[in-house]
């Protein structure tokens, strides 16, 4: 057969699919003419069919040899070199195909899949636009660009190609999927719910097509039916990892994140989710308050994928509630270095650096925020609250009425205000304010911080509700279980942890101070934890020096103290602080020590399940009282209260003149803080300095918005102003010797002096208290009890004016009273330091043994 012949005849099999003819024709023509470079075109396409790459590439090369001007023998060999691999030699091979002949869209159109391969996206793209202007019904071309839009995020231009895929081939449910997808993506959400119903209709049970009405719906907003869709996703694919991550996120936004955080644990398997699985199973751990979880979540989603602002947000916050705060500093700095705009960026850096109790930089921050934001309530709710911490009350006031003038606010909002109200004796609203709370704090289980209602008219049931609420909300899920260690030997030392942020000038440390010196070091081994930022003065200095241990914690989460304290093996762990500012209990909440414990700082019941046992006596908590406490009580003897005996007064020769006193005429006093001061006790004060002619009250000016209010009031009592007297803050020697110039200290109702009085009662100063039902109302009758004065203990307020207007009109029986203290003062227990210690370490010694026998915590009386 002629050779022309027997090619058309191999040409002809080869199109009708018979290669095994065709390629045994084109080996016969190549036997007689070994160049033949139409014969080496059709064995080496065979050769590519057949995937015999390297002889695939050796014919074309060896056809180009013999006429290098064939287009169509480069354009092969690119396809062969870029199957094999080689994508730089094919690049060269398709430009040699394009200068043979530019407007072969197959060209471009192969050479944008080996483009794509190699990493040349953009390179790929503008192959596939040539490839597409060329011939603008190459379907393959339009799919193929398609889908390298949706890679490259362009949904718009996807969208384009897609409608045009899906009106010419009408039944391929991918193309419809695909487009649904486009759509959604840039916007059009309901072209997208039909395009999927489209692809539905075509195949049922199609997982993306119900994935992406899943995303669509979320996208909208209608999460019930975003849940529904991702449901059905899930019937149709069981393990498919992304159905149960759209289940997840619909369950987030409908605020059910228990279900949410098991379809996260379902999904977490597929490697390719991993990264958003694990920032979203990050967000649902903050949202359930599990944040040592949720940090673990994103330090592994951290190294996997980049994160956005919102994972910034929640990650830093969840380091803040472990207490990680110099971490959670660093994120919100790298987060604003992206978004500088972004007022929640400086809101949350803001709460890293209260926490951190440098106020003054969360101020900055809130403030920052607010002039980003100027109509975000929480912002100026964050700075009102800075504003009050920094005594810069009228700022604080005026930004709390802004917000409540908005309507309802936030949690905590309504006690932040009245506590600001109170600390400048504004009470135009007092009682509304309070009976208010009172009342949400019991209808709605209000999720208040208790320390509020110690100051207010509130009953002990309403203190443990708001107490148990407000640690349930913020602990419960922190709470873990000890590895408790072996039995010790008999006749080791009990280890002792104290924890505080007051080792320092404060009230705290002027109490236990001698205490802490005092501890029987045979039996008891004591540890002191610092987290405050506090000063270095000299009282730190002194109690640095009476533990057998000082740790400085200021810049440690609560995770990292409670991994230490742990491997310190504490037996008993002490909580000076409870709900006051700048306390830690999430440290006690992961369990620190087999027996823990509250003392001194927080006047009443924690409401906390992990706090074991409170101290107190029977004065201030009778038996009948006892159920309104979540603590079992440790009853010390005499009095709750340590008291330190080294207390100096300062001997200088002042004189009444130099406090602002009248040189003659009763002097009332109490130098409680001014938010003690209610509006019920300052009624029977005016009322007092009416009956007595000449008197004035000494008050401590805490600010002098109190002082001017604390004036009108008196004024509308019937009182002249200039008899309110005011003393600034001095140092604790200089202001225990001021006492001397006072004939009476006149205790606060709701919550009484408790430093204060006892500073009183050290300098010879008698007090008058009346009996309240709650702890922080009963340490005046405790107090003085022990210093052998309960005559001056009352019952109500009729009472108690009359027995400060009698000492006043009877000079002799104030004398007397004075003697009795004086004879007291180092004969009872209210300042027998000794005596108090080893009471308490009698306490420690019954609460450890009771441990040691495997028996629960019980009340015990010492």
């Amino acid at each position: 057969m002629h050779t022309e012949q027997t090619l058309n005849s191999a040409f002809h099999h080869l199109n009708s699919g018979n290669w095994v003819m065709a390629g045994q024709l084109f080996e016969g023509v190549l036997q007689r003419e070994p160049h033949n470079f139409a014969a080496l075109n059709g064995r080496g396409f065979i050769a590519l069919q057949q995937n015999r790459l390297a002889q695939s590439a050796a014919d074309f090369q060896q056809s180009l040899a013999v006429n290098p001007k064939q287009a169509f023998a480069h354009k092969m060999l690119g396809i062969v070199l870029g199957a094999m691999g080689q994508f730089e030699a094919s690049m060269q091979a398709f430009a040699a195909a394009l200068a043979l002949d530019a407007k072969d869209p197959e060209v471009y159109f192969n050479r944008a899949n080996f483009r794509f391969q190699a990493g040349q996206a953009q390179a790929a793209l503008a192959d596939l636009d040539a490839a597409i202007q060329l011939r603008g019904s190459y379907l393959e071309a339009r799919s193929n660009r398609a889908n390298l839009l949706v890679q490259l995020g362009d949904f718009a231009r996807a969208e384009k190609d897609l409608d045009y895929l899906v009106n010419k081939i009408t039944n391929h449910p991918d193309l419809w999927v695909a487009l649904g997808l486009a759509k959604h993506k840039v916007g059009k959400h309901k072209e997208s719910m039909r395009c999927n119903e489209r692809a539905l209709k075509l195949a049922p049970n199609h997982p993306d097509a119900l994935l992406n009405s899943a995303s669509a719906s979320y996208d909208q907003g209608d999460y019930p039916s975003s849940l529904t869709w991702a449901d059905k996703a899930i019937s149709a694919s069981p393990n498919r990892a992304e159905a149960h991550y759209a289940r997840a996120q619909a369950l987030m936004a409908m605020s059910r994140f228990e279900e949410a955080l098991m379809e996260l644990q379902q999904a977490s398997g597929a490697q390719a989710l991993m990264p958003h699985v694990l920032f979203k199973l990050g967000a649902c751990y903050v949202r359930l308050k599990r944040f040592h979880e949720a940090v673990t979540a994103y330090q592994q989603a951290w190294r996997l994928g980049p994160p956005d602002v919102m994972a910034y947000l929640l990650y830093a916050e969840a380091l803040v509630a472990v207490g990680a705060l110099t971490e959670a500093m660093t994120l919100y700095e790298s987060a604003i270095q992206t978004e500088p705009q972004n007022a929640s960026l400086y809101n949350d850096m803001g709460v890293a650096f209260e926490r951190m109790q440098l106020f003054d930089r969360a101020l900055e921050c809130y403030c920052k925020a607010m002039s980003l934001d100027a109509e975000n309530r929480l912002f100026a709710y964050n700075a009102a609250g800075m504003y009050a911490t920094l005594n810069q009350f009228p700022e604080a006031i005026a930004l709390y009425e802004k917000i409540s003038s908005g309507g309802r606010a936030f949690k905590g909002f309504d006690e932040d205000f009245l506590i600001a109200l109170m600390k400048v004796c504004s009470w135009g609203s007092y009682a509304e304010k309070y009976t208010g709370l009172l009342s949400r704090i019991r209808s709605e289980n209000q999720l208040s911080n208790p320390f509020p209602l110690l100051c207010l008219p509130s009953t002990l049931e309403e203190q443990q509700i708001c107490a148990r609420n407000f640690v349930s909300d913020k602990y419960h899920s922190e709470q873990a279980v000890l590895n408790v260690s072996q039995p010790r030997a008999k006749g080791s030392k009990i280890r002792i942890a104290y924890l505080s942020s007051d080792f320092y000038n404060h009230a705290t440390s002027y109490l236990m101070a001698e205490m802490f010196e005092l501890h029987d070091r045979l039996r008891f081994e004591v540890i002191g934890v610092c987290y405050g930022r506090s000063p270095k003065d000299e009282m730190r200095e002194r109690v640095s020096k009476t533990f057998d241990r000082f740790i400085e914690a200021v810049d440690r989460s609560d995770a990292e103290i409670a991994a230490m304290l742990q491997a310190l093996d504490i037996d008993i762990a002490v909580d000076l602080k409870g709900h006051t500012q700048n306390s830690r209990l999430g440290i006690f909440a992961q369990r620190i020590a087999p027996i823990q414990m509250h003392y001194l700082g927080y006047p009443g019941t924690l409401g906390a399940p992990f706090i074991d046992y409170l101290v107190a006596d029977p004065t201030l908590i009778p038996e009948a009282h006892r159920r309104f406490y979540s603590e079992q009580i440790i009853y010390l003897p005499d009095t709750y209260q340590v008291n330190d005996r080294s207390r100096r007064i300062a001997e200088i020769a002042d004189t009444r003149h130099d406090h602002g006193l009248p040189e003659s005429g009763f002097v009332y006093c109490c130098f409680n803080n001014n938010w003690k001061i209610t509006p019920d006790i300052f009624d029977v004060w005016m009322k007092i300095l009416n009956r007595v002619a000449g008197s004035v009250l000494w008050l401590f000016e805490d600010n002098p918005e109190a002082a001017k209010n604390l004036r009108s009031e008196a004024v509308a009592r019937g009182v002249a102003p200039e008899r309110l007297v005011f003393g600034k803050r001095l140092p604790l020697d200089q202001h225990l010797a001021r006492h001397r110039h006072a004939d009476l200290f006149l205790d606060t109702l709701y919550y009484n002096a408790h430093t204060t009085a006892s500073d009183a009662l050290w300098t010879g100063l008698p007090m008058v208290t009346k009996l309240g039902q709650t702890y922080a109302s009963r340490v005046g009758a405790s107090l003085l009890r022990a210093v052998g004065l309960p005559e001056l203990v009352v019952d109500s307020l009729e009472a108690y004016e009359a027995l400060a207007v009698d000492f006043a009109m009877n000079p002799e029986k104030l004398a007397a009273t004075r003697r009795t203290l004086a004879d007291n003062r180092l004969t009872t227990p209210l300042f027998d330091t000794p005596r108090f210690t080893r009471n308490l370490e009698a306490a420690y010694e019954a609460i450890w043994n009771r441990h040691q026998q495997g028996l629960a915590p019980n009340h015990v009386y010492v």
